[in-house]
């Protein structure tokens, strides 16, 4: 306001500008399982999350992201890794995006299917991806199997 001339004024709107950024961060959760030992010496160990099976392991994000990268957009796997490694500073495993199975090519199939039907409704890939990486159904893909429970 310093810089207009004097006067009266009288505020009548505004104008206004947005600005759309992405914050990539690394989300790390440790599970401990407790070790609990009996008078005899005897150990019993808690059981982790079924989903967690290794000491350390990428989340349903990351996978679907890696997938997203290597099989929808088509990017090589040494560009997917040093994206990982370089922009992310997460350490990435070839064998993450590697179908070399009967299994694996008909896995490959059903997420290229579902990925097809998501971009159809306008989900956006890498949410249909964790999606499907979370064993959930995008909110399109609820509503229609709720119609056909319900019989509507």
């Amino acid at each position: 306001r310093k810089q207009l001339p004097k006067g009266q004024y009288r505020r009548v709107g505004y104008h206004s500008r947005q600005v759309f950024d992405i914050d990539f961060s690394k989300i790390v959760t440790e599970y401990r399982a407790e070790i609990l030992e009996d008078q005899n010496g005897k150990q019993y160990v808690a059981p982790f999350p079924e989903e967690v099976t290794k000491a350390a392991q990428y989340g349903p994000g990351i996978k679907a992201h890696s997938v997203y990268l290597s099989q929808y957009q088509l990017l090589p796997y040494k560009r997917v890794q040093e994206y990982f490694c370089e922009q992310l500073q997460i350490p990435y495993q070839r064998r993450l995006n590697c179908f070399r199975s009967i299994e694996g090519a008909r896995m490959f199939c059903r997420i290229r299917g579902h990925l097809s039907t998501c971009r159809k409704q306008s989900v956006s890939s890498s949410y249909a991806l964790e999606c499907l990486f979370n064993k959930t159904l995008p909110e399109f893909a609820r509503k229609a199997l709720a119609s056909m429970n319900h019989g509507e």
